[in-house]
Formats: C-alpha cells, structure tokens, sequence
C-alpha cells in the first residue's frame, strides 16, 4: 500500500541531494495532507542555525 508513496518520498530525496541541497521533508510539496508538522519542511535546530550562520 505504501510503495507508491515511498517512491515518491524517495525520488524526492534523491533529487534534493543531486541538486546539491541538505534534504528536507515537506509535505506540502509531497501532495501529503493533515501533515501539519511536516507542512513547510521539518528542519532540526541544526538546520535551521546552519542557515542562520550562512546569511
């Protein structure tokens, strides 16, 4: 039931690593709905001072 999904899921990550980009889940992106926490792209605080640094 879920091979569909995961191989858009998967697809999705292979093309944000050739693109040269840290992967991201989003869900909006995805077509994923009541996946709130996911809507704009989950990111760890990691990430998100990563980014913060860069700017």
């Amino acid at each position: 039931m879920l091979l569909k999904q995961a191989n858009i899921f998967l697809k999705d990550y292979e093309e944000q690593l050739k693109q040269g980009k840290d992967p991201e889940f989003n869900s909006t992106n995805l077509g994923i709905k009541n996946a709130e926490f996911w809507a704009n792209g989950y990111q760890s605080k990691d990430q998100e001072e990563k980014k913060r640094v860069a700017n």
